[in-house]
């Protein structure tokens, strides 16, 4: 799926914001090239199932150390892309080809869940999801 197709089969209007990123700052940042060019279209602000995403050039170390005194510097390899309902962070994993990631928070940030190889296939999902919650 091209980003193109994932934005028109999004239809943002009020009740599903878009969020449109800094070419600039997205051409600065580590991730890879498709990842980079998916992004220079946007990306849903939130999505089902509570998801919130609000991409920036900044690892999920440098994100979070004012908060988090004992933040592993592993970190660094993790590109905050946004999070869950329960705070959990979702991350581009930069030494995997950025597959998406969730993190636990409460558990010094260890992997919970690979959640898509890439961005295109988080994309797909989340279409799948929103057009399940259509049809209920």
């Amino acid at each position: 799926m091209t980003p193109e197709t994932f934005k028109n089969r999004w239809s943002p209007d009020e009740l599903n914001p878009w969020m449109a990123y800094d070419p600039v700052e997205l051409e600065k940042s580590p991730l890879q090239p498709e990842t980079k060019t998916f992004l220079k279209y946007g990306f849903p602000l939130d999505a089902a199932p509570c998801l919130r995403f609000i991409w920036e050039n900044t690892s999920l170390y440098d994100f979070y150390k004012r908060d988090v005194e004992d933040i592993d510097e592993d970190t660094k390899n993790y590109s905050y892309l946004g999070s869950d309902g329960e705070g959990n962070p979702i991350c581009f994993d930069l030494l995997n080809k950025d597959r998406v990631i969730l993190l636990d928070h409460e558990m010094g940030f260890e992997i919970m869940d690979v959640l898509n190889n890439s961005i295109e296939e988080l994309a797909h999902c989340l279409l799948i999801y929103k057009d399940f919650f259509k049809k209920i």
